[in-house]
């Protein structure tokens, strides 16, 4: 079983979120505000300032001071509050909707998109994709139950539902109930906007730990510890269990509360930490997994090690036999495989994103290499976020993308003493 804890770093504004299997094994990590400087899935009403044809772009401003880059790919469906031109499409000076999707990184502006989406406890609904989707990892036949029931009750709706894996023990009732209060809730939200001012935010997400959590699957988890009050009161107020009844509590659409009240059995499962004689940063070790995940090299228990380099462009990581003596076929695919496994674990705990190109040991054989990439995939496919496998080049060097969502473990720490 795994164990959480979110716990306040050494730096000020930052919480740690430390998920440890039950070897004490980091299995995931990351950093979030623990202050509002985080955009990440605010809904505003915004206006275009400029369109660039060329990029296939547009510049949204969502206050005085605030411009978003979005792409007209996730303009295809806007919903205007004000629509100033004649023009198919956004044009300059429209008032619309947009959805932050990605925090602003060093220079460059946040993004947003048109295709406003809000999570339920067990589901997701958006205004872009108006299909029906149940999460891979249930039970097909009860995927399918699913599917006809929200088809007969939403199938004319203005959003797209999408059934998530923790909706696996619900029974059909609950979760007819959970998309209904996130579709009544995301109605709430648009018809605010609707008689809006211009950069009126219309809704402000739940903290990032927060959403972390919900895309844990808890069934697998015994513990969650924190020793910050106000996460524990977020988080006792926000996990539901398999078997709760719902009752909506009426909360503003923009406070980011569902008002929801539980009998929650996975609340049970929340620990306040206040032994006074250790830290619970202490007891997890919070600076020495910072310090290791933003070290560039990583030993392996095969005395082998791998260099990781996150460049502003791409990251670029190489495998060495490093310590481990063995030159043998067998041996250069064990320490490639586990490099494999390390790498994509690594990808996760940093939060690393875009383009990476792996440049593992050379191996003679095409078996060897076939063998290595089907691990490889195997290992990026268990991320939550979306990891692809490219290409091996004719150097021999492996693509990989993953998709950004939010900051890196190192850009998170820059500019922090």
């Amino acid at each position: 079983m795994n164990r959480i804890a979110i716990t306040q770093t050494q730096y000020s504004n930052k919480y740690a979120f430390i998920m440890l299997d039950e070897n004490r094994i980091l299995n995931d990590f990351e950093l979030f505000d623990n202050g509002e400087t985080s955009l990440l899935d605010n809904i505003y009403i915004g206006r275009v300032e400029n369109i660039v044809p060329n990029i296939n772009s547009a510049f949204i401003k969502i206050s005085d001071s605030q411009n978003c880059y979005l792409s007209l790919d996730n303009a295809k469906t806007p919903i205007y509050t004000r629509k100033n031109s004649k023009k198919d499409g956004i044009a300059i000076g429209d008032e619309i909707i947009v959805q932050v999707i990605k925090d602003a990184v060093k220079t460059k502006d946040p993004v947003v998109t048109c295709n406003i989406s809000l999570h339920g406890h067990h589901c997701i609904l958006t205004t872009g994709n108006k299909t029906i989707g149940v999460s891979k990892k249930i039970n097909q036949s009860y995927a399918h139950d699913i599917v006809n029931e929200l088809k007969n009750r939403f199938n004319n709706s203005e959003f797209g539902v999408v059934v998530r894996t923790s909706a696996a023990d619900l029974s059909l009732e609950q979760i007819l109930w959970d998309v209904q209060s996130a579709a009544d809730k995301l109605s709430a939200i648009l018809a605010k906007g609707a008689h809006g001012a211009i950069y009126t935010k219309l809704y402000s997400a739940i903290p990032g730990y927060i959403m972390k959590i919900k895309s844990v699957d808890l069934r697998s988890v015994d513990r969650i510890v924190t020793d910050i009050d106000e996460v524990y009161d977020q988080l006792t107020h926000y996990l539901c269990d398999n078997e709760s009844k719902y009752q909506d509590g009426g909360e503003d659409p923009d406070s980011g509360e569902t008002g929801d009240k539980c009998d929650n059995n996975y609340r049970d499962k929340v620990v306040k930490h206040d032994d006074s004689s250790i830290k619970l940063s202490t007891l997890y070790n919070l600076k020495g997994q910072i310090d290791k995940l933003v070290n560039s090299k990583i030993w392996l228990d095969s005395g082998a090690n791998i260099i990781i380099e996150q460049l502003e462009t791409m990251t670029v990581i190489d495998v060495n036999t490093g310590k481990n003596i063995k030159n043998n076929n067998e041996a250069l695919l064990n320490i490639n495989i586990e490099a494999a496994v390390e790498i994509a674990r690594q990808l996760r705990l940093r939060n690393i994103s875009g383009m990476i190109i792996i440049d593992f040991i050379n191996m003679p054989s095409m078996d060897m290499n076939k063998k290595l990439i089907s691990i490889l995939k195997e290992e990026i496919g268990k991320d939550s976020v979306k990891c692809s496998f490219i290409d091996i080049t004719k150097l021999g060097l492996v693509e990989l993308t993953r998709k950004k969502v939010r900051k890196s473990l190192k850009d998170s720490l820059e500019g922090i003493d």
